[in-house]
């Protein structure tokens, strides 16, 4: 009488299992019997049938599944490699050198056959998460960078394509994804805020590892990056700030005044890195690449500004001209000027934003991190200009929050040069009421 044999069979081992047929107890990414021999260990792609129904090659046959990747991870973890020695039964005098050469090409044509590579590592499971942020920025997420339809062109298609060679670009991405999506959804705010802060924090790593280098092979990634970073900036503030509510130290009585003021200032330094790309690449490399329409802006006749504007500015001019530090804000006066005409003919990209911090001198930058009062009075006539932009979702209310904090922080003699600040922005319970 004939008993069937008791163990089960391997149907799913790797190819060096089946071609020595042996059985495989398929432990992946390297099953066992391949570890001891140091053997490559490759499994083939799975038959749609299997795959299909959510079956792995380990849980078809009643093994565990294998862990999920991490959240913050890009790659899969590849195989490991070694010689393969010689089987029992072969010829002795075939070198185990030769034996894996021989091995790996029989590999190659089978993958070939079955439309695979035989050296791509194949992870087990996939991030779902990171296939949601990138489907999410395709479809949404990327209009938060672009201008019009050829520069929303280059951030939907021609960024994602570069940052598969450049990961830290990949991360960025993700990262803003991530926060864009924390925004529409309160409900997975946590999970997305913290999927966010792990992808930015990897990417800032690898980014600043790369501003003593840049070259023509990474000029495009690094100014996608930069700008990248300027709107994540602006956007993390606003997105967290119910969480930061529940842990904010506010026993500091100075820091609690400038908490929103402090927050703008750390990003405007980290948009100058937008400038420091710009500084710092070939221009044909990013000007003249697919990434151009980035840098073209529309030559349409500008706008004249409302008197009250014109009024605004002339006096800021005045109030710089007056200090004897002429030199070190003439500069930024004009770029706000040039915000100004901008924002009021309609422009309502991000781009005029972070565009002001990107040409903001580094002297300016230094007087606002000392708080000294004509630097404050800049910064509040840029806070009008960011209050015009409100409706961009990075935006929103970052003008009235630091307007408030530049208010408690001027003496009585230097509030008088910001009140049409505070009337344009609305924020008339500031003002003695015998001024409103």
């Amino acid at each position: 009488m004939a008993f069937r044999r008791t163990h089960r069979k391997s149907r799913r081992g790797c190819s060096e299992c089946k071609r020595r047929r042996v059985k495989c107890d398929e432990q992946q990414p390297q099953c066992t019997t391949c570890a001891q021999r140091g053997s490559e260990c490759v499994y083939p792609a799975l038959p749609f049938r299997t795959w299909a129904h959510g079956e792995t090659a380990h849980n078809a046959s009643g093994d565990a599944p294998s862990s999920a990747s991490s959240p913050a991870g890009l790659t899969a973890t590849p195989p490991s490699t070694g010689a393969a020695s010689s089987d029992h039964g072969q010829d002795p005098s075939v070198s185990p050198a030769l034996e894996t050469q021989v091995h790996r090409a029989r590999q190659k044509a089978r993958a070939r056959a079955n439309g695979a590579s035989a050296d791509a590592a194949i992870p087990a499971s996939l991030d779902m998460l990171q296939l949601e942020l990138m489907a999410h920025w395709c479809l949404t997420a990327y209009r938060t960078m672009a201008r019009n339809e050829q520069t929303g062109q280059v951030w939907r298609a021609l960024v994602p394509q570069e940052a598969l060679q450049m990961p830290f670009l990949m991360h960025g991405i993700l990262g803003l994804s991530a926060l864009h999506l924390a925004r529409a959804t309160p409900a997975r705010r946590a999970v997305l805020l913290t999927a966010a802060e792990t992808h930015q924090a990897q990417s800032l790593t690898q980014f600043r590892s790369n501003l003593s280098c840049i070259s023509a092979e990474n000029a495009k990634a690094m100014f996608a990056f930069a700008a990248i970073v300027a709107a994540y900036a602006f956007g993390y503030v606003l997105v967290a700030e119910d969480r930061d509510k529940d842990t904010r130290d506010t026993r500091n009585t100075r820091d609690a005044k400038t908490i929103y003021l402090d927050k703008l200032l750390r990003v405007l330094m980290l948009s100058r890195g937008v400038d420091h790309v710009l500084d710092n690449a070939a221009q044909q490399d990013l000007f003249g690449s697919n990434f151009g329409p980035l840098f073209k802006f529309p030559t349409n006749p500008r706008p004249s500004l409302a008197p009250h504007v014109q009024a605004a500015l002339a006096q800021l001019r005045s109030l710089v001209t007056a200090s004897g530090d002429r030199q070190v804000y003439h500069k930024a006066t004009e770029s706000l000027e040039s915000m100004a005409i901008r924002g009021l003919g309609g422009d309502a990209s991000l781009t005029l934003a972070s565009g002001w911090a990107m040409q903001l001198q580094q002297d300016v930058l230094d007087h606002l991190k000392e708080y000294q009062p004509l630097a404050l009075v800049l910064l509040a006539h840029y806070c009008v200009f960011l209050h015009m932009q409100r409706e961009h979702w990075c935006l929103e209310n970052w003008g009235a929050l630091v307007l408030r904090d530049i208010w408690r922080m001027l003496d009585d003699t230097w509030k008088p040069h910001v009140r049409w600040c505070i009337m344009e922005v609305q924020l008339t319970d500031l003002l003695p009421l015998a001024e409103t």
